[in-house]
């Protein structure tokens, strides 16, 4: 059912703008912009859009009759590319409408609601990175880590820059145990973007789980130069000194951490632990 309710808005939207030909005035389209109406009419992604626009604009008009061997191809005509345009602009401004609607759900945390949502951008347009980063990033919350890495790994894939895709995939990483991949991860985001505090987060929080103290003291610190709000960095800096013996130092971060965030539960346990 939802692959046919995504199909009939395309086919509607196709022949609206394959009917009008200029404001206010409906008119028959000429033959070989009939013949593109028709070839995107049966797509449903942005993809497919291309590749059969590009098919169609390079081969000839059907005709009822053989053409003979002094017929030339038709040349495609203005109104053609110009609807053809309008099509895909209108695919594309759908998956991103989904996209938008996704973010709204997440953020209310109806986190099934949003990857529905996504899924629908997705299949518009299997080209747009930032739906499989967001809906990686709602199958993180929902606490599945190796899906929400798939979605992450797909992202990148598509955008071999995206900082915003390395930052979260590390953190899922983490969550599984895997901190070398976690602090690979956080290597490439600080590369592509030194000043995010939270990627110092990620690899020292990693490093930290390794028991490499001083490695992670070092990010931690840089975490909270940038970031002097994140609580959690101020938690995990704690952690550090009570493996390092400097509990005076721990209790002045747990205490930080709580001025920050009197809900982060761990600053407690760090303090009765320092």
């Amino acid at each position: 059912m939802k692959r046919l309710n995504l199909i009939i808005p395309m086919v509607t939207l196709v022949l609206m703008l394959s009917a009008v030909s200029c404001e206010g005035e409906v008119a028959p389209a000429p033959n070989f912009d009939a013949t593109v109406a028709v070839a995107v009419a049966a797509t449903r992604t942005a993809s497919d859009v291309q590749e059969k626009v590009a098919a169609t604009l390079s081969a000839p008009t059907p005709t009822t009759a053989p053409p003979t061997p002094t017929t030339a191809p038709p040349t495609p005509t203005t109104e053609s590319a110009s609807t053809v345009n309008k099509i895909l602009d209108n695919v594309l401004a759908l998956s991103e409408n989904h996209v938008t609607t996704g973010v709204d759900y997440f953020k209310d945390g109806r986190y099934e609601d949003a990857i529905q949502e996504f899924d629908q951008a997705i299949q518009l347009d299997p080209d747009f990175a930032i739906a499989f980063m967001d809906r990686g990033l709602a199958y993180y919350h929902l606490g599945e880590n190796q899906t929400a890495i798939s979605d992450y790994d797909k992202a990148i894939q598509l955008d071999p820059n995206y900082f915003k895709a390395y930052l979260h995939r590390g953190l899922a990483y983490s969550d599984l145990g895997q901190y070398q991949r976690a602090i690979q991860d956080a290597d490439k985001a600080i590369e592509l973007d030194w000043s995010i505090a939270m990627a110092y987060y990620n690899r020292g929080y990693a490093y930290e789980s390794l028991g490499q103290h001083q490695r992670a003291l070092l990010d931690l610190d840089k975490a909270i130069a940038l970031g002097p709000s994140l609580a959690m960095a101020y938690v995990n800096r704690s952690l550090v000194y009570i493996n390092l013996g400097e509990h005076q130092r721990a209790i002045q971060d747990t205490d930080k951490a709580i001025e920050l965030d009197p809900s982060v539960a761990m600053a407690y346990v760090n303090r009765r632990a320092a």
